[in-house]
């Protein structure tokens, strides 16, 4: 167990803590506000991310960015074109989820070149994880969005959990729901860190090497919900 791994878990005793003290009413309409970001994502964020891959410089700065990156990792050329071990080692050292890598070795594929449109595989790389970042970064808005029409709505409804009849419920609920909570929210930045390792910051390469060091976190991260639903996205 890491620094990481002891941040977390006390992260999480922490909304449960924090969820028995407000109760659940207070609890679930904060909480709520995280899984309408994810109801929201599944909507619009094909075309928010459409948005920012034809109307904004967004994917192609992204793009150029991959690119840059891949050339790390793919330094073979033509070698490693004609070789599907190669690619496969190659997939299986970038910094990303077990899902995602499987995603990327399954459409590794002459069909999914021809979707994206590229002729090479560190161009297949690059591309793809463009638009998986696109993809990601329309997710975290539309969960900004939902925090903020959430938050106006709590207003109206907080003045249900001082009812007597809720108390003892609306505390043992509040604790559940707050565990629920923070597990999505570790979701969120784990998502985030995801995004972030293919800019390469360096604490961004700390905080994921630290995941994948501990049993705890890497079960968490190779188990997130919300980059289903991103994946999802892609089609």
């Amino acid at each position: 167990m890491n620094w990481l791994s002891i941040v977390v878990l006390a992260f999480l005793i922490f909304t449960i803590i924090n969820g028995f003290r407000r109760g659940l009413i207070r609890t679930v309409i904060s909480m709520v506000s995280v899984v309408l970001a994810v109801i929201l994502a599944s909507f619009i964020s094909p075309h928010v991310s459409e948005f920012l891959e034809e109307q904004t410089p967004v994917y192609d700065k992204i793009q150029e960015i991959c690119e840059t990156q891949m050339e790390n990792y793919v330094a073979g050329g033509d070698e490693i074109d004609g070789d599907g071990e190669k690619q496969s080692s190659i997939i299986e050292e970038l910094p990303l989820p077990e899902s995602l890598k499987n995603s990327l070795l399954l459409n590794n594929t002459a069909e999914g070149y021809s979707q994206l449109v590229v002729g090479t595989f560190g161009e297949y790389l690059s591309v793809y994880i463009a638009h998986m970042l696109v993809k990601g970064i329309a997710a975290v808005l539309s969960f900004i969005l939902a925090i903020i029409l959430i938050r106006l709505l709590s207003f109206a409804l907080e003045s249900v959990a001082q009812l007597p009849v809720l108390s003892s419920i609306n505390r043992v609920g509040g604790g559940l729901a707050g565990a629920v909570q923070g597990i999505l929210i570790v979701w969120i930045f784990f998502l985030i860190i995801t995004i972030l390792c293919n800019f390469d910051f360096a604490w961004c390469r700390e905080m994921h090497q630290l995941i994948q060091e501990d049993t705890f976190l890497n079960f968490w991260y190779n188990n997130n919900v919300l980059l289903h639903f991103m994946q999802g996205f892609l089609g």
